[in-house]
């Protein structure tokens, strides 16, 4: 059974090996299932792992704006995981990666 201490970092890993034309897909289906379990926080720090590497994706093309965009995206994503359940290391980490991230643009 995968705990809300791993699943963030399966999620990420699982959106590295999409093709770059399937991960607007993905975006999509993770913000959907997002509204749907609006409590799930696993959920809502994976979406903030997407926005983060999908951040990355746009850094690495050179298309320094929308990479801006997509990390302040995962910032708020994550921020509102990790205000919900302060106690969860996983959450805060991935606030302080995409901080750091967002710096690097």
């Amino acid at each position: 059974m995968r705990s809300i201490l791993r699943t963030p970092a399966l999620i990420d890993t699982w959106f590295d090996t999409l093709r770059p034309e399937q991960r607007p897909l993905a975006l999509a289906l993770q913000q959907t299932l997002v509204a749907a379990r609006p409590g799930d926080l696993t959920l809502q720090s994976g979406l903030g792992g997407i926005w983060n590497n999908l951040g990355l994706v746009r850094q690495k093309q050179g298309q320094l704006a929308a990479a801006a965009t997509a990390f302040e995206r995962a910032i708020d994503a994550q921020i509102e995981a990790h205000e919900q359940a302060i106690e969860v290391i996983e959450f805060r980490e991935a606030l302080s990666k995409h901080y750091y991230n967002h710096a690097q643009v």
